[in-house]
């Protein structure tokens, strides 16, 4: 595993807008009326520039509504600079996992699944998690 890093808005000098969204409220902009994308943990608001796009308003709205990062990074970094800050109305809020990790190894030891192989395998797995 390694982590390549990219040139995001904030590199780029740009002030990001305090404004915090979830992926919930992310989700609901999924339309030509109100077009939301997430890149790179920055959130814009690109319905005004969809019929601008140069590869047309189709080609954004299949990312309506999530994440656009693979999109915002093939732009040059000049474009991300020039057309994409326009648009960062703010961040994607740090969302907080569903539940501990103690939880769910109490979940997987309730359902009780069994390995092929070796069924007192699983047992053993839930209980190192829980342990944690």
């Amino acid at each position: 595993f390694f982590f390549v890093s990219f040139p995001s808005a904030v590199s780029m000098g740009q002030s990001i807008p305090k404004a915090t969204f979830t992926w919930e409220e992310v989700k609901k902009h999924n339309t030509t009326d109100s077009c939301w994308v997430v890149a790179d943990g920055l959130v814009f608001d690109v319905t005004e520039f969809l019929p601008l796009h140069p590869a047309g308003v189709k080609s954004i709205m299949m990312r309506a509504g999530g994440d656009a990062t693979r999109d915002y990074r093939f732009h040059s970094a000049g474009s991300r600079d020039s057309v994409w800050k326009k648009y960062c109305i703010g961040r994607l809020a740090k969302e907080r996992p569903c539940c501990p990790l103690r939880t769910v190894a109490r979940e997987f030891e309730w359902v009780r699944p069994t390995h092929v192989d070796n069924p007192s395998r699983t047992s053993s797995i839930a209980e190192k998690i829980a342990a944690e």
